[in-house]
């Protein structure tokens, strides 16, 4: 994997723009191979290419019978069934004026050009004949070598996600493991002097025995390193370090992001990225020889977020209130680690949806609007108070991107809360 920079950084004009740049400066991870089980999920390294014939022989699509349509007289009657050709049997020759007992996927015998599926047929002793009502055509119910693709046929190119279907097509012809890209080894580190982890419950200032666990009111339970596991640890081309928490002191942030570097293949950070006294990241990310791809865009929330290159990987530091992290973790940063992971489409197929009952509310920047879907392309806008609101993004499934100056109005893109 690389992530290379130019000396300065750019500004751009919309998201896309942003998530284009830095996905330009990215390279996949390294190849490995995988079994089906292991590789389920993952990214091909290397094209799916057929290693036979599917299906590899003319088969059987119904349950019925294989004969000569010549051999069918005007009265329906047929020669003499002569047996039956079984699932996993050779296929044996269709003896001149008789028929055979086929199954769905039985081999054709060489010499019949059409099966009559059994509704179509009335079985006599011995004998097969035709419904009156039955018109059956040549090479009807029979599905032939090849069709679905030729040996050496490309199924799937490299950087296709190999979900149950690919899974299906790699084991169909006849593969135990595949060639794909490991795992993505991810840090987080979540900067915050006011951060503190959840408690057990009875425990912490004034807590009642049994009763949930509080802190003091000024200081906060972090939800930023719980929020990032939640959205990435669950995919499987992903392997995510755990949150690691530091305080607000440059050395400690130093420090912290230069092992979590060592030890990964992109990193990505919360809080102390805009311009306050304490907001130490973008020099501490200069200190360690980051080159700025970018820093701050034209979004809410999120807008100071930055990316660097920094010892040829990605960092990807965001503002540190919950529905930033939430917002710029899935529109900015899935799409880059699905670029490392070796996704042929890491921005993956966005949906439209059309708001129901818009408010007229609008502001200069993208807006990225937390909304519950409610039917197929529909969605509603849900209550959000800030970027530090957390209650009511909980009770949507989603946001969707609002260009400056328009309403929530129209069909806009939706980026669903989990990345696929």
């Amino acid at each position: 994997m690389s992530c290379a920079a130019n000396a300065s950084a750019f500004r751009f004009g919309s998201p896309d723009e942003a998530i284009a740049a830095a996905l330009s400066l990215l390279s996949p991870v390294d190849i490995e191979p995988a079994s089906l089980g292991e590789a389920t999920g993952r990214f091909l390294a290397a094209p799916l290419v057929a290693t036979r014939d599917s299906p590899a022989c003319d088969v059987s699509a119904m349950d019925g019978f294989a004969c000569r349509l010549a051999d069918i007289n005007e009265s329906g009657a047929a020669a003499p069934l002569a047996g039956e050709a079984r699932i996993g049997a050779p296929p044996g020759d269709l003896a001149p004026g008789t028929a055979v007992k086929i199954f769905t996927g039985s081999p054709v015998p060489r010499g019949a050009d059409v099966v009559i599926k059994r509704e179509d047929a009335i079985e006599e002793t011995n004998r097969l004949r035709l419904r009156p009502d039955a018109k059956p055509l040549a090479g009807e119910y029979i599905r032939r070598k090849g069709e679905n693709g030729r040996a050496g046929a490309r199924i799937l190119e490299a950087g296709a996600p190999l979900h149950a279907a690919a899974i299906a097509a790699a084991a169909s012809i006849g593969l135990a493991e595949l060639s794909v890209h490991r795992r993505v080894r991810v840090g987080v580190l979540v900067t915050g002097d006011e951060l503190s982890s959840p408690l057990p419950r009875g425990e912490g200032p004034g807590a009642p025995a049994g009763r949930p666990a509080s802190i003091e009111p000024y200081r906060l339970f972090d939800s930023n390193g719980p929020t990032l596991a939640a959205m990435f640890g669950p995919l499987p081309w992903i392997a995510l370090h755990t949150p690691r928490r530091v305080r607000d002191e440059p050395d400690a942030i130093q420090s912290t992001l230069a092992s979590a570097l060592q030890q990964s293949d992109a990193v990505i950070a919360t809080g102390g990225v805009s311009a306050g006294d304490y907001d130490f990241l973008p020099r501490v990310v200069g200190q360690l020889g980051g080159e700025t791809i970018f820093y701050g865009l034209p979004v809410r929330p999120g807008k100071p977020v930055l990316v660097a290159a920094c010892r040829g990987k990605p960092v990807f530091a965001l503002p540190g209130n919950p529905l930033s992290v939430m917002v710029s973790a899935r529109w900015l940063v899935a799409p880059c680690l699905a670029k490392l992971a070796g996704s042929i489409r890491p921005d993956g197929h966005r949906p439209f949806v059309t708001v129901k009952r818009p408010d007229a509310r609008t502001l200069p920047l993208y807006w990225f609007r937390p909304v519950r879907l409610t039917g197929p392309g529909e969605a509603e806008l849900t209550a959000n108070v800030s970027s530090g609101d957390v209650v009511g993004p909980a009770r949507s499934d989603g946001f969707i991107l609002v260009p400056p100056g328009q309403m929530a109005s129209g069909l806009s893109p939706f980026y669903a809360w989990s990345p696929t």
